[in-house]
């Protein structure tokens, strides 16, 4: 196998590794107002301590809370939802456009940003028992094949809970925000949701008045190619005529499906592909967890600085763990089905040479 270069170097906010206490970026709200507020974060598994080398711990069954949307806890039934709908994107287009900017050295581009503005008229607010209040509106990029919301200004006041979740699918997950956002930056990227729409609940406590929202939706990043699924080019939407472009392979033929290597299982383990978004679009790569001398278990995490280079594009990193086959040379999973961590910090990063740790 050929040897890859390697340039950039990531701590993982939020990992959550079976045994190991890391201190989680937007994982479980603390703040529950009535008395009942519960939630789960995305983080929805363990990689496992295989990743550091160490045999691995049994994670308990149920030692996750599962996700409640708001306004199931507040005991509200089925209601017509407001959307915020951007029209479809031309698929076809986009992936032509990818066309002749291959062979740069740049990550593969899988979505691009969409201006968006969101107010709170937008929603509907509805009273709770509590004297608090909860509104709800969906967010929606027709035709995408997910969606992640960049939250700007995000101030949610003292006890008042922002989540986020697929509209159609709240089983799969949700994420919760308080305050500034997982970095006290008021700047925060959902997870990615594996749809075209994505719900947003938001609680304020009980003297919080006004038709205002305490965050905005700068930019809403709509995915166009289909990433969770296996498929090498996309059905994408666009004249029926026009053929989809299908852009040329970067990965090398020495590339081998790694559940046909298990001597490399253990390893296998602590890789991880994820998505990265900025301004002008989302992003794939992948990197590795990376033990250190000290065998401290820091989840430091290791990729490419054309992939990761600033600390407020580390911040947008939605990480998918076990994302391989069952057997070898079989079908990958759904990403929606692998355990998922997002958020990191910077650590260091250098585009000339190799990181080394010591």
């Amino acid at each position: 196998m050929s040897s890859t270069r390697v340039h950039g170097c990531v701590a993982l906010a939020s990992v959550a590794l079976a045994g190991l206490a890391v201190g989680l970026a937007g994982g479980v709200a603390s703040g529950q107002p009535a008395g009942q507020m519960q939630a789960a974060a995305f983080d929805d598994g363990q990689p496992g301590l295989e990743a550091f080398g160490m045999p691995g711990l049994p994670v308990q069954p149920g030692a996750e809370p599962v996700f409640v949307p708001l306004s199931k806890q507040f005991g509200l039934g089925a209601r017509v939802v407001p959307v915020v709908s951007l029209p479809m994107l031309d698929h076809a287009a986009l992936l032509a456009e990818d066309l002749q900017a291959d062979g740069r050295k740049r990550p593969m581009r899988v979505g691009v940003a969409r201006p968006f503005t969101l107010a709170g008229t937008d929603g509907v607010w509805t009273p709770l028992p509590d004297g608090g209040r909860l509104w709800t509106c969906d967010v929606r990029s027709e035709g995408a094949y997910g969606v992640r919301a960049q939250l700007g200004g995000l101030q949610l006041p003292e006890g008042a809970v922002l989540v986020v979740f697929e509209a159609n699918n709240p089983a799969g997950g949700g994420r919760v925000y308080e305050g500034a956002g997982d970095f006290g930056t008021g700047v925060q990227y959902t997870p990615t949701i594996w749809s075209d729409t994505a719900r947003l609940e938001l609680y304020m406590p009980p003297g919080t008045g006004g038709q205002g929202l305490p965050f905005g939706v700068d930019t809403l990043q709509h995915l166009y190619r289909d990433v969770a699924k296996s498929a090498p080019a996309d059905p994408a939407p666009g004249p029926a005529t026009e053929p989809v472009p299908v852009p040329t392979p970067r990965a090398g033929n020495c590339h081998r499906d790694v559940t046909c290597e298990p001597g490399w299982a253990n390893q296998a383990r602590a890789v991880a592909l994820y998505f990265s978004s900025n301004g002008s679009g989302t992003f794939e790569c992948t990197g590795q967890l990376v033990s250190t001398t000290s065998n401290d278990l820091t989840p430091y995490f290791l990729t490419a600085s054309h992939c990761v280079d600033t600390p407020a594009v580390a911040n947008t990193v939605d990480a998918y763990w076990l994302y391989q086959t069952a057997t070898c040379n079989g079908t990958v999973p759904a990403l929606a089905s692998v355990p998922r961590t997002t958020g990191a910090v910077l650590v260091a990063t250098r585009s000339t040479s190799d990181l080394i740790f010591s």
